[in-house]
């Protein structure tokens, strides 16, 4: 386990500043419910949840983790309060995430290297799942709300904000809670190139496949299951492709073969 400063930890500090700009514009331009904040109330606690990455990949995990808890609250709430919705929090933490990304490439690819991007990953599902945390207990209205959805619409939806083909075949409506679907599909959608969705044989549920340009690493793999299952969903990969099965919910929902 790494200690002391990293060639990551020292990167993410110096570069702090231009993190911060590359990622206000990202999410100006793809998450409008974000885009009228003032750039002081947007960026809120950046710096300060930049500074506890850097630690979590030199290895003081207890100490990022208690700075993930403490920031993740008055994050969650201020968004709360100017009315900002789960999707877009989940979506904000996904561009953070691929924002540092491109940035840590000019850092190396040596073995080492890889293995501490690897680690900063972890750190920041455990911040976005305390986000995610919060957000919840705070907003006595979140909960799971089922209503006949079309799952290829929303896929389409959450696709076109990024460019992503769709291809979908046989009947797709069901009874899903339609924002945990747009909230998983959002988690996952950066580096996928292609979505396709389709009916199981015996018509109990949709299945949903996106191939990524890359293939998937172990800890990704993780991450994708537990958000799959957290929504009632099952999971399974090969390769770059994950496909994610939706239940239809309830039993008495699912369409008859005629």
């Amino acid at each position: 386990m790494p200690r002391g400063v990293t060639p990551i930890s020292k990167h993410l500090r110096a570069r702090k500043s231009d993190i911060a700009k590359t990622w206000e514009t990202l999410v100006r331009a793809e998450v409008p419910r974000l885009a009228g904040l003032d750039r002081t109330s947007l960026l809120d606690h950046l710096p300060e949840f930049l500074e506890a990455l850097a630690r979590w990949t030199e290895g003081d995990t207890a100490g990022a983790r208690a700075g993930f808890t403490a920031l993740a609250e008055g994050h969650a709430l201020q968004r709360l309060g100017y009315g900002i919705d789960l999707i877009a929090l989940v979506r904000e933490y996904t561009l953070l995430r691929s924002t540092i990304m491109r940035e840590l490439m000019a850092v190396g690819t040596a073995e080492q290297t890889r293995e501490l991007i690897l680690r900063l990953n972890d750190g920041m599902d455990a911040a976005m799942l305390e986000a995610v945390r919060y957000y919840t207990q705070a907003h006595p209205g979140i909960r799971s709300v089922l209503a006949p959805t079309d799952m290829g619409e929303v896929a389409r939806e959450v696709a076109a904000e990024h460019q992503v083909q769709v291809a979908a075949s046989g009947d797709l409506l069901g009874v899903w809670d339609r924002d945990a679907v747009r909230a998983v599909l959002a988690a996952l959608i950066d580096d996928v190139t292609a979505i396709t969705l389709r009916e199981s044989g015996d018509r109990q549920a949709i299945i949903l496949t996106l191939t990524r340009d890359q293939p998937t690493v172990p800890q990704m793999t993780d991450r994708i299951r537990d958000l799959a299952l957290s929504h009632g969903a099952r999971f399974t990969m090969q390769d770059n492709r994950f496909a994610i099965e939706w239940p239809r919910t309830p039993l008495r929902d699912v369409p008859q073969r005629t």
